[in-house]
């Protein structure tokens, strides 16, 4: 099922997950449904763009 997420939502999801916060975690406290799938291409397109903005990106544990 696809769902349409706000920029600020999924920077939110991100942040939470880059500082070690488990999706099913996440989820719970947003009252959302994000998948697994979903979050690694939302970090992934983050990682790659702090990468060229020149930052130190995050690691994801």
């Amino acid at each position: 099922m696809y769902v349409k997420y706000s920029a600020a939502f999924k920077f939110a999801v991100v942040r939470a997950a880059l500082n070690g916060k488990p999706l099913a975690e996440i989820n719970v406290s947003n009252g959302s449904e994000v998948s697994s799938d979903s979050l690694r291409r939302w970090c992934t397109l983050y990682i790659s763009s702090q990468a060229r903005l020149g930052g130190s990106p995050p690691t994801m544990s």
